[in-house]
């Protein structure tokens, strides 16, 4: 598996989400580590196809002991997804308005070839201190492997099916 760091997820580590896990499923989530607890909530589709997750830290287990993941939002396709999240925190004296997103394009490959895709991101900071406004702007493009990840979610009733964006 590759790991790709990324500007956005570092700026989105000052989110914080926490979920009990149940069942695990695996989602296109992007820029995950491979040891990374990760739990989700499954928020809806739309009529184009895309599943919608809340998603965020989730409960250490097995080989699976890193909780540093923010709280984000993921919308998956068949050929895209996309992660957005907006967090705010004091810093130094500052108060910190972080917004960040980041979405992946993957292609289509041939009978057994491998997935990948064409990336970006954006992440802001807003820092107020003294009344006095400051933005700063991260932009960043990259080239990924598609990545399954698996992910715990909730326990849920029976009858619900949980959808789960696969890009194979």
């Amino acid at each position: 598996m590759l790991f790709k760091p990324s500007s956005i997820l570092v700026l989105l580590s000052a989110l914080s989400y926490h979920c009990v896990s149940g069942a695990v499923v695996s989602l296109p989530v992007l820029d995950a580590n491979p040891d990374q607890a990760i739990a989700a909530k499954f928020l809806g589709t739309d009529a184009q196809g895309h599943t919608s997750w809340s998603i965020g830290p989730g409960t250490p287990s097995g080989s699976l002991t890193d909780t540093d993941f923010p709280a984000v939002t993921l919308v998956a396709g068949a050929t895209d997804a996309h992660e957005f999240g907006v967090s705010q925190t004091a810093f130094d004296g500052a108060t910190l308005s972080i917004t960040a997103s980041e979405g992946c394009a993957f292609a289509t490959p041939a009978s057994g070839g491998v997935v990948s895709g064409t990336c970006s991101g954006l992440g802001q900071v807003v820092g107020v201190v003294s009344s006095t406004t400051t933005t700063g702007t991260i932009t960043t493009a990259y080239t990924t492997l598609a990545t399954l990840v698996p992910v715990q979610v909730p326990d849920r009733p029976a009858g619900v099916l949980v959808l789960i964006a696969a890009f194979m």
